[in-house]
């Protein structure tokens, strides 16, 4: 028997190293695929929260403006503030995804992005609440939250923009 084995692997000694090769080059390559893929999904993950951020970022700055506008003129402020309540909560939605997908990944310089948002952001939701806690806001409430709204929306749209670069600085 040991010499009909040696026999045939003889014989198809080439097609069974060829098999093998094929096989071990099917797996690396299969296996690389699936890292690489893992890597895309994170980063479109990343891309994704960022343009998130961006949105609601600016929902809420056109809505804090919106709502100074119609104060001013002495115009209903309901759907200005429901408008800021909708921003500032997807906001914090959102915040609070980046923080968890950066705790989940380990990684250093996306957890450091994440809290620079939150501190960028906290200062700019307490205006948000402050606005919303009466039926018709301060004067002075809303001065101070077109204030902060125009010097803190920058800030927070050059940080959810740095998420993406971030991620491609990773490979």
């Amino acid at each position: 028997m040991p010499l009909l084995l040696s026999s045939l692997l003889g014989k198809y000694r080439v097609l069974v190293f060829a098999v093998a090769a094929f096989f071990l080059v099917s797996v690396g390559v299969y296996t690389l695929n699936y890292v690489l893929l893992q890597n895309v999904e994170r980063y479109a993950k990343s891309i994704n929260e960022g343009g998130k951020l961006r949105g609601y970022s600016q929902q809420l700055a056109k809505a804090v403006l919106t709502l100074s506008h119609e104060s001013a003129a002495d115009e209903p402020v309901q759907t200005s503030q429901a408008q800021i309540s909708e921003a500032y909560q997807a906001f914090d939605k959102a915040l609070a995804e980046v923080q968890a997908f950066a705790a989940d990944s380990q990684d250093g310089p996306a957890l450091e992005l994440a809290d620079k948002l939150d501190r960028q952001w906290q200062p700019l939701r307490s205006a948000a609440i402050m606005l919303l806690a009466s039926a018709t806001p301060d004067r002075a409430a809303i001065d101070a939250a077109v204030t902060l709204s125009n010097t803190r929306n920058v800030r927070l749209l050059q940080l959810a923009d740095d998420l993406t670069p971030a991620a491609l600085a990773r490979t």
